[in-house]
């Protein structure tokens, strides 16, 4: 269940890279889980993988959450929540 909600959370960062390679940009998203239902209090962990540094974020009550000033780079995102 896991990697689907990582396969449509990588699908909406290449989404948002098509706009601009210039400057800063910014991870947004939903988390659903299979049925489509939002997950709210998920935790969203972006990775930069050249330097290991780490944000986090929890979704709000309807599962959304927005991880801004982005530098450009190559990320890996992890979603976890109770029960999944």
């Amino acid at each position: 269940m896991c990697k689907i909600l990582n396969a449509f959370i990588i699908v909406l960062w290449f989404a948002g890279s098509a706009f601009g390679q210039g400057g800063l940009g910014s991870i947004s998203g939903t988390v659903v889980d299979p049925s489509g239902a939002v997950i709210p209090s998920a935790s969203v962990v972006l990775l930069e993988i050249q330097t290991q540094t780490t944000r986090s974020i929890t979704t709000n009550e309807v599962g959304l959450f927005v991880l801004p000033s982005d530098v450009p780079g190559r990320y890996t995102v992890t979603v976890s929540a109770p029960g999944f």
